[in-house]
């Protein structure tokens, strides 16, 4: 009988389902991922904007404690590349910057990854190949608020000591793609 009671014990915590938090969930990598987390049996937690918002730390915050996530996958930005003005900076400081800021902040020392998505942006006007010991030489204000989030994301996990990766896409594409990209354009071209 004390044997039955172990093994279900043990069995109950090796199939202990994971919590993924997921920022971004409107997108098309946030779509495809939320999908592919459900159907591998994660626990999903993907608020919308009006339930949550990232620019508010105390409100992050506590959306963190109370759902208390396993892994945190960070896609959350403004992702308009191209434009340079003063008054897109100011939209990517608040769509960009400060909720992975307050994502990093807010995130448990416990939590199992912190994974956030750069983009190829930050690289700019670097030569290719790019390598990661490059100096960023962004040529939008995306790209410039995308290192600048990087840089802010790396110090804040290095101090409590949260592990955390820093994906770089060069180029994604795959159902549900926005019509407009140049790849899906190329891809419907072909495939018609």
């Amino acid at each position: 009988m004390k044997l039955k009671k172990d093994l279900f014990i043990y069995l109950k915590k090796i199939m202990k389902k994971n919590k993924i938090f997921i920022t971004g969930a409107r997108g098309f990598v946030g779509k495809n991922l939320v999908n592919y987390c459900r159907q591998h049996n994660f626990i999903v937690f993907n608020p919308s904007r009006k339930e949550l918002d990232l620019n508010n730390y105390k409100k992050t915050s506590l959306y963190l404690k109370i759902h208390n996530p396993d892994f945190i996958v960070h896609l959350a930005s403004r992702t308009i590349p191209r434009i340079n003005s003063s008054v897109e900076y100011k939209k990517q400081f608040h769509d960009t910057i400060n909720p992975t800021i307050n994502i990093a902040m807010a995130a448990s020392k416990k939590l199992k990854m912190l994974i956030s998505l750069g983009s190829i942006e930050e690289y700019g006007q670097c030569k290719t190949p790019f390598l990661e010991s490059m100096i960023p030489k962004p040529n939008s204000s995306y790209g410039l608020a995308k290192v600048q989030s990087f840089f802010y994301f790396k110090k804040i996990c290095q101090d409590k000591k949260i592990r955390n990766i820093w994906l770089r896409p060069s180029l994604m594409f795959g159902e549900n793609m926005n019509s407009s990209r140049l790849i899906k354009l190329i891809i419907d071209r072909y495939v018609n």
